[in-house]
């Protein structure tokens, strides 16, 4: 299974077009053209290219985001990992402990969180999804190669996510 970890405010909804602050490396910034539009296309693809993999794509979600991730957000980020092939979900680890910084969305947190009754509906939802999309094949028009070592490297190319972020929108 081709996989990838979306956690720690990587992508916030709402905020597609604008590099924004999280809790990650690289100074604290998140530039939603690479965790939106090209992350989950590169595990999708993946999944797609070795055979081995069955067209299966994950995605570990929901973690460290506090308690600003509500079920709608939850919807959001799960509905734009569904579109961009991610056909396996993974929530971030659950903690039993109040207030538990690392595993947020605190659902329960000792009946403090009244979304927590709707919660098991999202992951029905997300459930379901995954079970349609699974097996499906995309079928691209276009092929980006991903230069990561020249990217990385300070080469003189253009940045991926530059490239991919328009290519949904087409």
């Amino acid at each position: 299974m081709a996989g990838i970890d979306i956690v720690l405010l990587q992508d916030v909804p709402g905020i597609s077009d604008h590099i924004h602050r999280a809790s990650i490396a690289d100074g604290g910034i998140a530039d939603p053209k690479f965790f939106r539009y090209t992350l989950p296309k590169l595990a999708a693809s993946h999944s797609h290219i070795q055979p081995i993999k069955q067209g299966r794509a994950m995605c570990e979600i929901f973690g460290a985001f506090g308690w600003a991730e509500g079920l709608p957000y939850m919807k959001e980020l799960a509905d734009s990992m569904l579109v961009s092939g991610i056909n396996h979900f993974v929530p971030h680890a659950f903690s039993p402990k109040e207030e538990d910084p690392d595993c947020p969305p605190h659902f329960y947190n000792g009946g403090k969180n009244i979304q927590y009754p709707l919660f098991k509906n999202l992951m029905e939802y997300m459930g379901r999804c995954s079970h349609v999309l699974l097996g499906g094949r995309h079928h691209a028009d276009v092929a980006v190669f991903y230069n990561a070592e020249g990217e990385w490297t300070g080469g003189k190319n253009q940045i991926f996510h530059e490239i991919v972020k328009p290519l949904p929108r087409i």
